[in-house]
């Protein structure tokens, strides 16, 4: 008889401890969660940003590289066109490799999308398997 007695008495127990336990990984989770979708907008921010830096310049750059480019061009006209075409047509060529070779660089170098994420995901794994002693918040 005292067994059952003492079973329904540590079953509460178990039941809180797992109600905790739930409650503490949903919290987890939640904050996570919460992390992300800030990870989220500031991606989304920052790409707004640069796209709207980027088009500006875009535009004033193309402006000013056409005037320029009729600008050598008639100036060499009588004398030189033929030379002065194929000068301006290796210059801008020389100009998009060397863009090519920047982007190809950023890319390479660019910090990965919701790293803050990954790496509390991460540090909350290695708190759960026991790997680290740091309290999960």
């Amino acid at each position: 008889m005292d067994q059952p007695a003492s079973s329904s008495r540590e079953e509460p127990g178990l039941r809180r401890a797992a109600g905790a336990l739930l409650a503490r990984v949903l919290r987890l989770a939640q904050t996570r969660i919460e992390l992300a979708g800030v990870d989220i907008q500031e991606q989304r921010e920052q790409f707004k940003q640069i796209g709207v830096a980027l088009a500006g310049a875009g535009v004033c750059f193309a402006l000013a590289l056409i005037v320029a480019t009729f600008g050598v061009i008639a100036a060499f006209w009588d004398t030189n066109r033929y030379t002065a075409i194929v000068l301006v047509c290796f210059a801008y060529l020389a100009v998009g490799v060397g863009f090519l070779g920047r982007y190809q660089r950023l890319r390479r170098d660019a910090r990965p999308p919701f790293q803050a994420t990954l790496q509390e995901l991460e540090r909350d794994r290695r708190a759960l398997m026991g790997g680290d002693s740091k309290p999960i918040p």
